[in-house]
């Protein structure tokens, strides 16, 4: 019984999916927007990483040892991880075939929790990104599709890797088992339907269709496998001959989730738009059309007695449908975001639900009523992070979420789902008594840190807001964004006081508030005089965005990362080229000086954290074990720790290990 993908997509969304880059021109927009891609669009594969596995994998309540100094030239090959926090996003869940465990496919490893309480039994660290996952008849393996890896097994008990299954394949959306246990087929989005012996991992059949492949799924006997496709063609293959027995006719429009009923005889088709079809196998009629959802129907499951009927919607509604007369029975809501899989329990006593809100629901199937919901503990993408002055606290920002950890053991403080959409910025005033988070949704939001209550909501003609800086005496409040170019805002009306030209990606104060710079679609930055807002220079190597920039704390030189995977470190006053820094093989997301002004820290797309030696512009050293790209890279104030944001889901927490840690 698959759970399905739990990505965070609001519920009008056209199709759940993982946020990605949009920055192909320099001088448009820079904002991230989704594709239809289920894993990540840049091609670095995970690699090792240079620490020992973290043994801090969860979401909060991870207790930061005191780092044994602060990060330097000297030390900086012997940075540790030093604490996890975030379970990554996850795609798709699975119940065993018992029922008493749920495995949760994320984007750091795999999950499993007690079906009942929803309680965490044990992790898998699989180093890459999980898409799919299945379990054996039998529930003694696990099938998992991983982004570079492909397909792999695994034993459920000890987690032990079993497996590579041959020929990889990319863009698997569904795995299924055969109910013998002895196959394994999955549906991609590269067009492929591939069938695989369990036992040898060799490859039994593979065909490449007209359009990608959304699900598949044995008959309860085994002899046949249904597909659904994008282009709406709805098929069904003869697994002895490995040949497409017949159609049931392409549709006119795209199918989704499909789910054979326990006796074999009826198949059930999810459709974008909402309806339900329910097609008589013997002599394959459309027996039902079940109206009520309005939007895509990605996931199906029929109760162990074929009574009844379960789906999940993009609408973000579960529905519960009389099989006999097509009636819906009930209506389960109480997600915020699209429901993409659902699943009975083995007894069809409780129906599970799996949402992009980053929940999972358990519902009484006789009542209707929620017995139990597991949440707060998959974050979706990590886009940025930044310390309080103090040190004390941490903010991050995701899909429409920004929350506040308590930057010393993990645990969160508050967490804020306010925003629309990407929550690309965050900074803290100099005071550290105020936030401001600014989004995708066009819009810029103020906060008081103590209480997490919103204070004030800025009006600007902004479309997405990729940077926001506050001058060191937090007087004023710069931005950077895609209608609105760079502009200065009083922060203490909250009116715009000053337009500064069309550069639209980063924003930076000086340390002593004398100059701004901003970085622009086009490669360029621009360093302003804050007394008159004339321009001091233009720095112009860059070839293409510049995504980040940074001043060291003294403001003699100035660091910028670009979209053409560079970084230059400037000489502030003459504007020279001091070093080029070359490493990364992916755009560089984000910079941050050490607070000696000695290292440089650098995210990239990579994913890949970079540290270099401002001084001699080498490398120091490389922190690895993303399994996809690092958005933000922030030092504590007393420079003891490195904090990181990534895509996979997590923060991490970096630093120089206690002598008395093992």
């Amino acid at each position: 019984m698959v759970l399905g993908s739990l990505l965070l997509v609001a519920c009008e969304s056209a199709r759940p999916v993982i946020p990605t880059a949009e920055r192909q021109t320099p001088t448009a927009s820079v904002s991230r927007t989704p594709t239809n891609l289920p894993s990540p669009t840049h091609t670095h594969s995970p690699t090792p990483s240079n620490t020992p596995t973290s043994p801090f994998p969860f979401l909060s309540g991870t207790r930061i040892s005191s780092p044994a100094s602060s990060i330097g030239v000297g030390n900086a090959d012997q940075i540790v991880e030093l604490a996890r926090w975030g379970r990554g996003y996850a795609h798709q869940a699975a119940l065993s075939p018992d029922g008493t465990l749920l495995i949760v496919a994320s984007s750091i490893g795999l999950y499993l929790y007690n079906a009942e309480t929803l309680e965490q039994v044990r992790w898998i660290e699989t180093g890459d990104v999980v898409t799919s996952v299945a379990f054996s008849p039998d529930g003694k393996t696990i099938a998992a599709a991983e982004v570079h890896r492909s397909i792999r097994l695994w034993d459920t008990a000890s987690g032990r890797l079993i497996r590579d299954l041959n020929e990889p394949v990319a863009g698997v959306f569904r795995l299924s088992f055969s109910p013998d246990g002895t196959k394994v087929a999955c549906a991609s989005y590269e067009n492929i339907i591939r069938l695989w012996d369990a036992a040898s991992g060799r490859v039994l059949f593979s065909t490449r269709e007209n359009s990608g492949v959304n699900a598949v799924a044995f008959s309860p006997d085994g002899t046949t496998l249904a597909s659904t496709e994008v282009n709406g063609d709805i098929k069904i293959w003869e697994v002895s001959s490995l040949n497409m027995l017949y159609s049931l006719g392409q549709e006119t429009v795209e199918t989704h989730g499909l789910a054979f009923s326990p006796d074999g005889t009826l198949l059930a088709v999810g459709f974008s738009g909402g309806p339900i079809k329910v097609f008589r196998l013997a002599d394959r009629q459309e027996i039902l059309s079940l109206s009520g959802h309005t939007e895509v129907v990605e996931s199906l499951a029929f109760s162990p007695d074929g009574k009844m009927l379960g789906s999940g919607s993009w609408d973000c509604d579960a529905r519960l449908w009389d099989v006999a007369t097509g009636t819906n029975v009930r209506t389960l809501s109480g997600h915020s975001v699209s429901i993409h899989s659902v699943a009975f329990s083995p007894d069809g006593k409780v129906f599970f639900s799996v949402s992009g809100d980053h929940t999972i629901k358990r519902w009484d199937a006789s009542t209707g009523l929620e017995q139990l919901t597991l949440e707060g503990q998959y974050s979706g993408e990590i886009y940025t992070v930044a310390f309080s002055p103090d040190g004390g606290t941490l903010a991050s920002g995701s899909y429409g979420v920004f929350r506040l950890w308590d930057a010393t053991n993990g645990r969160i403080l508050h967490s804020i789902n306010d925003h629309g959409h990407e929550v690309h910025s965050i900074v803290f005033s100099p005071d550290g008594k105020i936030l401001v988070s600014g989004s995708r949704d066009r819009t810029i939001k103020v906060w008081d840190v103590a209480t997490a209550t919103e204070l004030q909501t800025i009006d600007g003609n902004f479309g997405s807001v990729n940077s926001v800086a506050f001058s060191p005496d937090g007087k004023r409040l710069a931005v950077a964004s895609d209608y609105g170019g760079t502009t200065v805002w009083n922060a203490a009306t909250w009116k715009e006081s000053c337009y500064l030209g069309d550069s639209n990606c980063s924003v930076a104060y000086s340390p002593d508030g004398k100059i701004l710079a901003s970085g622009s679609g086009n490669g360029s930055i621009t360093l302003w005089e804050t007394i008159g807002w004339g321009k001091l220079r233009t720095l112009s190597e860059h070839t293409d965005l510049v995504c980040s920039i940074a001043f060291s704390p003294d403001g003699t030189l100035l660091v910028s990362g670009s979209y053409d995977h560079s970084m230059i470190l400037w000489d502030v006053a003459t504007g020279t080229n001091l070093h080029d820094l070359y490493g990364h093989t992916d755009w560089v997301d984000s910079v941050a000086f050490s607070k000696d002004g000695k290292v440089v820290a650098s995210g990239s797309a990579d994913g890949t954290i970079k540290l270099w030696d401002v001084a001699t512009g080498e490398e120091l050293y490389t922190l690895t074990g993303f399994t996809d790209e690092v958005n933000s890279v922030a030092f504590s104030p007393d420079g003891t720790l490195l904090a990181s944001g990534s895509s996979d889901g997590t923060i991490r927490i970096w630093g120089i290990a206690p002598k008395t840690d093992s």
